[in-house]
């Protein structure tokens, strides 16, 4: 006979409970060495996933950019194709951006000088200044100006915030990317706090003027064209 499973008897009344507490110990023994199992791959994936930050450092005599940083060979990108990916990634946060502190708006959104662009005294980490200006063409910058800024001054006004959200934001090149530039296409979703999450679709041609637009290693927005795809 199978004990205890089959000793349900007046001699062994115990059996029937004995078999169920066996069951239950070996299931909890086999959870208990998957949870150990599985913390194991955590933590292996925890250290064999890290960040390889880099740097991109421009020769001012021969114009000649590198990379500086670790591991900077095995990069699947140029440094051309990373810095355009970076403008582009930041103008639409600065294009689709409305704080609730409008001189901070102001800030960002008024026209400036060539010049201030050029002696990078707006690279302080956060600084805003002329961020519209400083990272578009003139003519681009025109566009903001009179079609742009009076909407989102009445938003303001009203109390709107908007804030693109960096989590769904995705950036992939249209055609071909050369070390003038090139098309690129953003997809990503705007925060309103009165719209709610607003899905967007921009265009940007990105272009080269190494006098001008120094903060960006040469690189600024020649053109943008973005789209509402939908609401939540």
């Amino acid at each position: 006979m199978d004990y205890p499973g089959n000793f349900e008897t007046p001699a062994f009344p115990a059996g029937k409970r004995i078999a169920v507490s066996r069951v239950m110990a070996i299931w909890t023994l086999i959870a208990f060495l998957l949870t150990i199992f599985l913390c194991g791959i955590l933590l292996w994936s925890s250290k064999s996933d890290r960040l390889e930050p880099f740097m991109i450092s421009a020769n001012n005599d021969t114009g000649e950019w590198k990379i500086v940083g670790r591991n900077s060979d095995s990069l699947e990108y140029s440094v051309t194709y990373t810095m355009q990916e970076s403008v582009v990634g930041n103008f639409a946060s600065d294009w689709f951006k409305i704080s609730a502190d409008n001189s901070e708006n102001e800030n960002a959104w008024k026209n400036c000088d060539r010049n201030t662009c050029v002696s990078g005294d707006s690279l302080m980490f956060g600084d805003r200044s002329c961020a519209i200006y400083c990272g578009s063409s003139d003519e681009l910058f025109s566009r903001f100006s009179y079609n742009i800024i009076p909407d989102y001054q009445k938003r303001s006004q009203n109390g709107e915030t908007w804030k693109l959200d960096k989590k769904t934001l995705s950036i992939s090149p249209v055609g071909k990317i050369s070390d003038n530039g090139g098309t690129w296409q953003v997809n990503a979703t705007v925060v309103s706090n009165l719209a709610g999450k607003i899905d967007m679709k921009a265009f940007l041609k990105v272009a080269r003027n190494k006098n001008f637009y120094n903060k960006t290693l040469g690189f600024y927005v020649a053109d943008f064209n973005a789209y509402r795809i939908g609401e939540q």
